[in-house]
């Protein structure tokens, strides 16, 4: 089911008019056309809801009748997948899907006995796909190029050619193929790390970044210097080395410009986005913004990298105290058109920060200035944001205990006291369940310091003695503001600190 209803988004998605072939009622029958419809208008989840709702009949979904009407709505489609009509405003997404679009089609007629036409097109493609930098697709075309002036025409000349071009672009697919691995391995190495495990994967990533490095200084193309750029700011990354990461990224996206490389905007936004983090976290506020405007240009309104840029925007606010920008971002978001159609994790990533918001300004950090009828939020309800989160949730991530955090100071602000029993006790739970061995020292130290808050009764002086070793150790470890980390921070540990001693004073 889910691979048909992503095929029907993708067809309504991306065909700018009607088409004949695309309509199913000109094909097949009107159950088939009734499937297409729902699907469209997303009324199934399941099989067993779109069975019973089009026969009408609890058993259907596992009759032979109910799985041939999904092989023909299937084949329907992929057809369908030729006469897409609209456009891309990414140059590389479009030639890379015209020129593989193309090749299939000249296949089916060279196939069809169109042989004379087939390779006419076929040379005029070629260029394209070597010149576009799509190895493979290269070598698939030169093969059959070979092949035929070789058996067709006895063309010496033309042979040589393209046997000379298909073991160059072998050479660069074998270096495009090491990189790729070395990437690919790394991300699922990054997934599990732990304490054990952590030297050994920076030890792996340096070599690999070396490795690649060199190779790069003999052979070269789009796809080599993509996944070897990606392994260096991965293992610097892994390094804590942020000074590198954003040195690998300028380098990276200089080295496609002076190369002429075509590559597509989400390669550009994923070395832009992660220059973000060195600048958030040397809070450099001016060159950030600038990074993040160049960041969005890449990427449509609503989509998810919007939000998640936004995001970065809002947490790069927080970190440089432009406390009404951030509130400014907040507001754009929950705002727009889309945002109660986007990914339920995403909305609840922003749940969270609307409530870091609402924390400043009870604690007047951000003034009524930004209140006036056109920029106000919702009220927020501190009870009913605590309900609809879930004591734990492995989505999260790093926010779980970002979450918690502010749960508790919200509490405090507000003089519900007591009531931060069962937040304190989740945070101990979570203390020795996850963070063990020291594995986020930062939030370690901070979430023990405030269960020591509990223990000192709220009571300023007691709380500044108890705490003070803990402080210390905090303040000596990196703010993070990696999103994977169980470290993330959403304002920094020390200003929230001096917030909630600021606020003990009027308890």
């Amino acid at each position: 089911m889910k691979k048909l209803i992503e095929l029907v988004s993708l067809i309504t998605i991306n065909v700018s008019k009607p088409i004949d072939h695309i309509n199913v009622k000109t094909t097949y029958n009107s159950l088939a056309q009734q499937f297409f419809k729902d699907l469209k208008e997303q009324k199934y989840t399941s099989d067993e809801e779109a069975a019973y709702a089009l026969y009408e009949n609890l058993s259907a979904v596992e009759s032979k009748k109910y799985k041939n009407l999904k092989l023909k709505l299937e084949h329907l489609l992929l057809n369908s997948i030729f006469f897409i009509n609209k456009s891309i405003s990414d140059q590389y997404l479009h030639a890379y899907q015209n020129c593989h679009k193309e090749w299939a089609a000249i296949k089916i007629v060279m196939g069809r006995g169109g042989r004379q036409t087939g390779i006419q097109l076929a040379e005029e493609l070629f260029k394209d796909t070597l010149k576009n930098g799509f190895t493979q697709l290269t070598i698939e075309i030169a093969r059959h190029l070979r092949r035929h002036y070789s058996f067709y025409y006895g063309d010496m000349k033309k042979h040589l050619y393209f046997e000379k071009i298909i073991k160059q672009q072998k050479k660069i697919l074998n270096a495009e193929i090491l990189a790729e691995s070395y990437f690919e391995e790394l991300h699922l190495d990054i997934l599990k790390i732990n304490k054990k495990n952590s030297q050994t994967i920076r030890s792996k990533a340096k070599a690999y970044r070396i490795k690649l490095k060199k190779q790069l200084k003999k052979i070269d193309a789009p796809q080599i210097s993509v996944s070897t750029y990606l392994v260096a700011v991965a293992s610097y990354e892994l390094e804590k080395d942020y000074k590198n990461v954003l040195k690998e990224c300028n380098e990276a996206l200089a080295h496609f410009k002076a190369q002429g490389f075509i590559l597509s905007d989400e390669v550009h936004f994923t070395f832009s986005y992660k220059k973000l983090y060195y600048y958030i976290l040397s809070r450099q506020f001016d060159k950030g913004i600038s990074s993040i405007q160049e960041t969005l240009a890449l990427i449509s309104k609503g989509a998810p990298n919007w939000y998640f840029i936004l995001e970065l925007q809002f947490i790069l606010c927080l970190h440089t105290e432009h406390y009404h920008k951030a509130y400014e971002i907040i507001r754009k978001v929950l705002f727009y058109k889309n945002y109660h159609e986007i990914d339920p994790l995403i909305k609840k990533t922003w749940k969270i920060y609307e409530a870091y918001i609402n924390y400043l300004v009870y604690i007047g950090e951000i003034g009524k200035t930004v209140f006036d009828t056109n920029k106000r939020l919702k009220k927020f309800n501190i009870e009913a944001f605590i309900d609809d989160m879930p004591p734990y949730d492995e989505q999260l991530r790093g926010l779980h205990i970002a979450k918690l955090i502010i749960q508790i100071l919200l509490k405090v602000a507000i003089e519900k006291l007591p009531s931060i029993d069962p937040q304190l006790k989740a945070l101990q739970a979570y203390l020795s369940k996850y963070l063990r061995n020291n594995a986020s020292y930062r939030s370690n130290c901070f979430l023990k310091m405030l269960v020591i808050l509990k223990e000192s009764k709220f009571n300023k002086s007691m709380t500044i003695r108890k705490t003070a070793s803990y402080l210390k150790k905090f303040q000596s470890k990196t703010t993070e503001i990696v999103h994977l980390s169980t470290d993330f921070e959403v304002i920094p540990y020390e200003v929230l600190w001096n917030s909630l001693l600021d606020t003990l004073d009027h308890k």
